[in-house]
């Protein structure tokens, strides 16, 4: 039955009253004494102050620089906001970010990282300092972050102008490293040789960006697994013109990495209190992490099984943002979006509703290549709870013919054999850190063959979802005492157009066992990184099990970790669940999907703004409905048992009682009967320009498509947010 019916309002609010009814929608903040001056659309105008020299407790000289908004500053000042530059750049990167951020009510601070930028080429006596090179975010990095925000608090010419009692940190790679130990160490004291305790200032939020939570699981996975971007770092022939390397730690991690002795660097780095794993599961600190799936340095499984047990607040964005994967402009602004609101949240104490939210967000993975690397593609994206632990799985059993089946097997059944063989003899840790041609893909496999067994599921018949992080199972009986597996879970893509027959990885995952007892089995569980994707009719799931980890299209293919540099033999057991081996995938019927090109809408003109409801193909000819609403995603509405993520309000009203109206178009009709998708457009351009009182307000908008022509079962889509400005 239509939405209206049950709306129980008048048809039709009259246009002229939008201003006034969106001005009494506005958050009740707007009234505070000290609140956030908002701009015009492009915010406000933005200085750089003049570059400071800032000199450490133990000499070392860098410089940083103020980026504040150019308009008298509120009574309370500008919050401050420390954002931490990638590894080998420095602090004028990203200055349209930067820029963003302060003109949106921000004093931005960025300086040098140590070994980096100034402190690398301007200052003479850094040249001798016997702790001028970086140490990848380690504890010296952290405690010259303590004395930066300090700088900051005590220059006297920023009085009045900064207000460093309410401080975040932001950054990407290197500088999530920074982000993430400001959240573990708030308030905290820190040590280091040579220098005084100091005091991590109080940290009001974190947003690490493109880097995980805890270095050491990144350098050294299943703490065993050597990292090939660590290896290629410390190399003999690794050479770094935009960065120095600490020393020391170079020479201890290559010479734990010759003796293939983890433990050993593993020691090391636990006497530095280099993991931050503990800290952040206990750390208050509201967090916003944002990762790509398929990041050339990592996955965001580590993090995310940090983040589980970390206390609320936390919001987590999973999508295509990272190193070395394709750019996408919505995606990109929409985390530069989401970021805003977290600062404004807890810099500003605007109470926005954004940790209450759904805290995490996945973008669906296109597995077409064309749409997958496009600039301006629309992914779209699930919101909701943690992707490891998803509501239900589906098992598949590991079969002796190599299919996945979700029927466990009856009849006996035998093992699949891995032989990882060195035919090299001089293939060994000391050459691979002295000869690059060593650890090229080529070099690793000419020296050592990819040994692997390949199971896959048949072919679907209907579009299914991945929805969360698979979990496998492995029964194996190793024949040595040292030896590794490592497990890639791909999508082959139908042949026809425009798949073409790729085949597309979703996640990866490589354990290490040193201590087997040859010829007993083990049984190894583990759940490997989550992705959200859709999976067209003819597609089939793959699991891949081998002696090397190595990751696969769509990324480069490339070694995740160094191999073992002496044989090993494992048998892969067949059976039911009490012999065998399987592997449980998060899937189901794809929900219905909202997108939206555009984060914000122009006052001055209100341009038609487009909104694209992608129902899944099982709903192709089903109705629908776009409504929307100026009180948020949360706690949302019951709509048929559904759960639709947006508040009842006036504009949700408005909607009910005006579908037939032009400003409405396609708001309520019928998907199409080939891709299930319609387009509802909002346009309100002949009303503008609309009073300026209005920037900042949220428009949210949400979907809902009836399964059955008797309009008494449905699903709702994904919230979309769309800002005045």
């Amino acid at each position: 039955m239509p939405f209206w019916r049950y709306a129980g309002y008048p048809r039709l609010f009259p246009m002229p009253l939008l201003a006034l009814l969106l001005f009494l929608s506005l958050d009740p903040l707007l009234a505070q004494v000290c609140s956030r001056p908002v701009a015009g659309g492009s915010g406000h105008p933005v200085r750089l102050e003049l570059t400071e020299t800032v000199t450490y407790s133990d000499g070392y000289v860098v410089d940083g620089n103020l980026m504040v908004p150019d308009v008298p500053p509120p009574s309370c000042g500008w919050p401050l906001v420390v954002y931490v530059h990638r590894l080998g750049a420095n602090r004028l990167e990203d200055p349209v970010f930067r820029g963003l951020i302060a003109s949106r009510g921000y004093a931005l601070w960025c300086y040098d990282v140590r070994g980096h930028g100034s402190g690398l080429f301007l200052y003479p006596s850094n040249a001798t300092h016997p702790n001028r090179g970086s140490t990848f975010w380690g504890p010296v990095e952290r405690y010259d972050l303590a004395e930066q925000i300090q700088f900051v608090a005590a220059e006297p010419s920023w009085q009045g102008l900064v207000d460093a009692t309410r401080v975040a940190v932001i950054g990407p790679s290197q500088g999530a490293g920074h982000a993430w130990a400001a959240a573990a160490l708030s308030g905290q004291v820190i040590s280091v040789p040579g220098r005084d305790p100091i005091t991590m200032p109080l940290i009001r939020a974190v947003v690490p960006t493109s880097y995980v939570a805890d270095a050491v699981s990144g350098w050294l996975k299943d703490d065993h697994l050597w990292s090939m971007w660590l290896v290629n770092n410390i190399a003999d022939d690794s050479f770094h013109s935009n960065f120095e390397f600490d020393q020391n730690m170079w020479a201890t991690a290559a010479a734990a990495f010759r003796s293939q002795d983890s433990s050993s660097l593993m020691t090391a780095w636990s006497t530095e209190q280099r993991s931050l794993a503990t800290a952040l599961q206990a750390s208050t600190v509201p967090v916003l992490y944002t990762q790509a799936y398929h990041d050339l340095i990592d996955s965001p499984l580590s993090s995310l099984q940090i983040l589980e047990a970390k206390p609320v607040p936390l919001r987590v964005l999973l999508s295509t943002v990272g190193h070395n994967t394709p750019p996408n402009d919505t995606e990109l602004a929409y985390r530069n979006q989401v970021t805003l609101r977290w600062l404004h949240r807890w810099l500003w104490d605007e109470h926005n509703a954004i940790e209450f939210e759904r805290p995490y967000v996945l973008s669906e993975l296109p597995l077409d290549s064309a749409e997958r690397n496009a600039t301006t593609h629309l992914w779209s994206r699930q919101h909701g709870e943690s992707p490891l632990s998803p509501s239900s799985t589906t098992r598949f059993y590991l079969y002796d013919n190599g299919s996945l089946e979700s029927l466990a097997p009856t009849a006996p059944m035998s093992s699949a054999v891995i032989d990882h063989q060195v035919t090299d003899p001089t293939f060994t840790p000391a050459s691979f850190l002295a000869d690059v041609s060593k650890r090229t893909t080529a070099g690793v496999l000419a020296a050592s063959p990819l040994s692997e067994h390949e199971y896959a599921t048949a072919p679907f018949t209907a579009e299914t979802s991945v929805v969360a992080a698979p979990t496998v199972h492995l029964r194996v009986t190793p024949q040595h005492a040292d030896w590794m597996v490592a497990a890639l879970l791909s999508v082959q893509l139908p042949a026809a157009a425009p798949y073409n027959g790729e085949r597309v990885m979703l996640s990866s995952l490589g354990l290490r066992r040193q201590n087997s007892v040859p010829g007993t089995p083990e049984v190894l569980e583990f759940q490997m990184s989550p992705v959200a994707t859709r999976l067209p009719p003819g597609s089939q799931m793959v699991l891949t099990l081998r002696n090397h980890w190595l990751r696969e299209s769509p990324m480069w293919q490339r070694f995740e970790v160094a191999p073992l540099f002496t044989p090993f033999q494992i048998e892969i057991d067949h059976g039911d669940e009490f012999s065998g081996s399987w592997v449980d995938l998060a899937l189901t019927e794809p929900a219905p999907v909202l997108v939206c090109g555009q984060q914000s809408l122009d006052l001055a003109t209100m341009p038609p703004l487009e909104l694209t409801l992608r129902g899944g193909l099982a709903r192709a000819g089903k109705s629908y409905f776009v409504s929307m609403s100026g009180s948020g995603q949360v706690p949302g509405m019951s709509y048929f048992g559904q759960n639709l993520p947006i508040n009842l309000d006036w504009l949700t009203v408005f909607v009910a009682g005006a579908f037939a109206q032009p400003q409405l178009a396609g708001f309520i009709g019928t998907l199409d009967s080939v891709n299930a998708e319609s387009v509802a457009t909002l346009d309100l351009s002949s009303m503008a320009p609309l009073d300026p009182i209005l920037r900042g307000f949220r428009i949210t908008f949400a979907g809902f498509v009836w399964d059955t022509n008797s309009g008494h079962v449905g699903s709702a889509s994904n919230p979309v947010d769309v800002f005045l400005r």
